[in-house]
């Protein structure tokens, strides 16, 4: 029967200051590219589009409300992620 013996190189861990892990995401600053037909906004950390927007095309028939291709709001999130 063979015992494992710590050598003491490495630090033990009594768990009294742990801190827990959060789910942290980062992004960076939000670029908008606007045309005539489309307004997009895009994160630069990453190129990640988080926003698209149909701008000549209303969500519901006379809304004045332009159709959203993507968007990033709790409970929806539909972005178009990139690598």
């Amino acid at each position: 029967m063979q015992t494992a013996q710590s050598s003491g190189d490495v630090p033990a861990h009594d768990g009294a200051n742990a801190q827990p892990v959060t789910d942290e995401t980062k992004q960076g600053n939000l670029i908008t590219i606007d045309s005539d037909v489309l307004a997009l906004k895009v994160d630069t950390l990453g190129g990640d589009v988080i926003s698209a927007k149909l701008l000549k095309y209303d969500a519901e028939l006379d809304s004045k409300q332009p159709f959203v291709l993507l968007q990033d709001k709790p409970g929806h999130v539909y972005i178009a992620q990139s690598g």
